[in-house]
């Protein structure tokens, strides 16, 4: 699950970059991270928050919370559980 959503991440950043829907991707990243049943956890979170506010941001600060949250993902634990 966490390489699913780090694929479409470097994808959201491949559409930003070349001034695709990068938003719907957004969307749908969000929308499967909500499905998730720990969202009390301190990861999850951070990682919510800090994608839901992607759309407001320049590029530069886009860019550098994308690359955080992708290090969030890769950080530890079993690819299947999320956070």
């Amino acid at each position: 699950m966490k390489d699913e959503i780090i694929k479409k991440l470097y994808n959201i950043l491949n559409l930003r970059e070349n001034g695709g829907n990068w938003n719907v991707m957004l969307d749908e990243v969000l929308c499967f991270i909500m499905s998730f049943e720990n969202e009390n956890s301190p990861s999850y979170c951070r990682v919510y928050m800090k994608l839901s506010s992607c759309r407001y941001l320049d590029y530069k600060y886009f860019r550098s919370f994308i690359f955080d949250v992708i290090g969030e993902l890769s950080r530890g634990g079993d690819n299947n559980e999320l956070f």
